[in-house]
């Protein structure tokens, strides 16, 4: 409508020729007082129909050129300063998770996202944060809870075979670990009698033990063995045992014998000498007396 004689006031126009002839600006432009056009909104601005003044968009909101509102950024962006026409996107490793807001919040430890997220995701068990937008498998001889940044390595005498495991497991008896990742049998001539070995312990001399032995086995009469063995040795001829768990073989009596290296008639005694015959300590037969 006509304003009388003075000008049109801020927020209308009048076309030229027509100074009395006043006409509201449209939303999205605004004019100062007297003005022939309104002009258009710049960005970062809210202009109202009617405008008299641009009006700064606030923190966490954003406009472009003409707009008559400015627009709330959304979940996983934000804008940090006044009058801007775009939002900027939430980096990797942080978040938003309301519209509005001036900046966006990390990711807690062990949590990793990408870039605009509205949220986080929490790296698995058996995974470990390595970037701030990636989770890796611990690796073989390692672990992690829920939400780590790191993975722990497992204690000695437990292994982790493989990548991505929660647990570490211990070696059964008669198998031992050196690198946290495999367990190996126990060599023959030792044996390891608990779970979760790091080293298999030597046989004792009159006892033996065969591959993956959890317990060693003694030596039966007539077979003898030195330490770290995995087998006994039967007593050679002259010499007897008459014992379990020897570690060596006793000499026969003068007037005795032994025939045998191999067992067969058995070298856990000495025989005595028949009539008219005799013998020297440790022999394997006896001789005809002269």
């Amino acid at each position: 409508g006509a304003a009388g004689c003075g000008e049109c006031k801020a927020g209308s126009y009048a076309d030229i020729g027509h100074p009395h002839d006043c006409h509201t600006c449209v939303a999205g432009k605004f004019s100062g007082a007297g003005a022939s056009a309104c002009a258009v909104c710049p960005k970062g601005h809210r202009c109202p129909a009617g405008c008299g003044a641009a009006i700064v968009c606030e923190v966490g909101t954003m406009a472009a050129a003409g707009s008559s509102v400015c627009t709330t950024c959304g979940k996983g962006r934000y804008q940090s300063q006044k009058g801007r026409d775009y939002c900027d996107k939430c980096d990797a490793g942080s978040y938003q998770d309301k519209t509005g807001e001036g900046s966006c919040k990390k990711c807690a430890d062990g949590s990793i996202s990408d870039a605009s997220a509205d949220k986080c995701t929490v790296c698995k068990a058996g995974y470990h944060r390595t970037n701030v937008d990636e989770c890796s498998k611990c690796p073989a001889g390692s672990i992690s809870k829920e939400g780590s940044n790191t993975c722990t390595s497992c204690e000695k005498g437990d292994v982790a075979g493989e990548a991505g495991l929660t647990t570490c497991t211990p070696c059964d008896p008669g198998k031992y670990s050196t690198d946290l990742k495999r367990c190996l049998d126990c060599e023959g001539g030792y044996y390891a009698p608990t779970k979760g070995s790091t080293a298999c312990t030597p046989t004792p001399a009159g006892s033996y033990s065969g591959i993956g032995a959890s317990a060693y086995t003694q030596c039966p009469t007539g077979k003898w063995s030195a330490t770290k063995s995995d087998t006994c040795t039967w007593c050679a001829s002259g010499t007897y045992n008459d014992q379990k768990g020897a570690a060596s073989c006793k000499n026969c009596d003068a007037g005795k014998y032994q025939p045998s290296d191999t067992g067969e008639k058995g070298s856990d005694t000495c025989y005595t000498c028949g009539a008219g015959l005799y013998a020297p300590e440790k022999s394997k037969s006896c001789t005809e007396c002269p």
